[in-house]
């Protein structure tokens, strides 16, 4: 692969935030990731897409079927809890861009300062966001969603 195809490559691949992760003992490139409101935006709009995706499959071949369910299909329908904890992490990483880009001195040692959990709706009133009762209920379930899956995976908190 020639220089230049390699250039455009690396450009196309970081446009769709795709990054090569910092070194772990880097804590300044944590910082500086962990104060970005467009990396946290680049990490949502990276799990909606992968929600959409998801979601089209599930859609396709489990919902809109009239007939029987193929075995294939039968496995898709367990996916619907991961297609809403994808989701949910999408929501929630939209959130923190939004309370970091209105209080970045809230990083610390690349996390969150004061923050643990998954509560979408708490980072959203952090960031003074608004919500409906219909839109308070909906985001209680993803955040539902997330963290009975994580806490079946064993995944820490944050």
């Amino acid at each position: 692969m020639t220089d230049l195809r390699r250039t455009t490559r690396r450009k196309q691949v970081a446009n769709y935030g795709i990054y090569e992760p910092p070194d772990p003992r880097d804590l300044a490139e944590y910082e500086r990731i962990a104060r970005s409101p467009q990396r946290w935006f680049g990490v949502a709009k990276n799990l909606h897409l992968s929600a959409q995706i998801l979601w089209r499959q599930l859609r396709r071949r489990v919902f809109a079927s009239k007939r029987e369910l193929s075995p294939a299909a039968q496995r898709l329908v367990g996916l619907g809890p991961v297609f809403l904890m994808i989701a949910g992490l999408a929501m929630e990483s939209a959130a923190k861009a939004l309370v970091v880009g209105k209080f970045p001195k809230l990083v610390d040692g690349g996390r969150l300062r004061f923050i643990t959990g998954h509560g979408i709706r708490r980072f959203l009133g952090m960031a003074r966001v608004h919500l409906s009762g219909s839109d308070h209920e909906f985001l209680l379930r993803l955040e539902m969603y997330v963290t009975s899956l994580l806490s079946q995976l064993g995944s820490e908190d944050g």
